[in-house]
């Protein structure tokens, strides 16, 4: 991302963190697993690979959002937000 953000300019990163190998295989997750014993949480994995070149701008929030399934059916789901500044 350092190569899309100018120095000063942000980055916004929105997710739920679902991971699921059936879409990404486990070597690819940045969090949510456990590494030396510890769970790795998916902020610290995205903590670690932005750090070169990022730093947070402020705490993450916690922003709902429902996904529709079928006319009954909908999936309540919480999505981090973070906000990054390019060094």
């Amino acid at each position: 991302m350092q190569q899309r953000v100018r120095s000063g300019g942000f980055l916004v990163l929105s997710s739920p963190y679902t991971w699921l190998e059936d879409c990404t295989e486990k070597q690819h997750w940045i969090g949510g697993y456990k590494e030396d014993g510890e769970n790795l949480t998916t902020l610290e994995g995205i903590r670690r690979l932005l750090a070169p070149h990022f730093e947070a701008f402020c705490e993450p929030v916690d922003v709902p959002f429902v996904i529709r399934e079928t006319a009954r059916k909908h999936q309540h789901t919480m999505a981090q937000l973070s906000i990054w500044r390019r060094i």
